[in-house]
This record gives C-alpha cells, structure tokens and sequence, in this order.
C-alpha cells in the first residue's frame, strides 16, 4: 500500500464547509500525512480600491485575508 506522508487540500467555496475539511483532517491523521491547505486568490476587479493601493500592497492584503480564512477555517 502506497503511504502518503503529505496531503494537499485545496479550498475552494464548496469545499471550505466543516464536514470536507473534517474528512481531509481525520485521513491525515490516521495516515499520519502532513496536512496542506491551499486556495487561489482571484484578480481584483474593484478600480477604486486598486487606484488608492500599489499592486505590492493590494496583493499583500489579498494574501493576509486568505490566510485569515484558511486559518479560520484550519
């Protein structure tokens, strides 16, 4: 049997409900895997929001932001 030492999870909005991730969770475990969860942030389409902020600073907190709801969500 193949033994998997990292699982990567990506979230998205369907997946980020608590039964998936409790799923991913207890299969990392009982595998004894490391546990990765990731996400894609989206372009920003918002103009004003990007005309105040330097591209540098919008992805900061586009970044800063997703984290929070992976960690949430963790």
């Amino acid at each position: 049997m193949t033994r998997f030492e990292n699982i990567l999870y990506f979230v998205d909005d369907e997946s980020a409900a608590p039964g998936p991730v409790s799923l991913a969770v207890a299969r990392a475990r009982s595998l004894g895997a490391r546990l990765t969860f990731a996400s894609v942030i989206a372009p920003n389409k918002s103009t004003s929001l990007r005309d105040r902020l330097t591209k540098e600073r919008l992805e900061q907190l586009c970044i800063e932001e997703e984290t929070d709801r992976l960690q949430q969500l963790v």
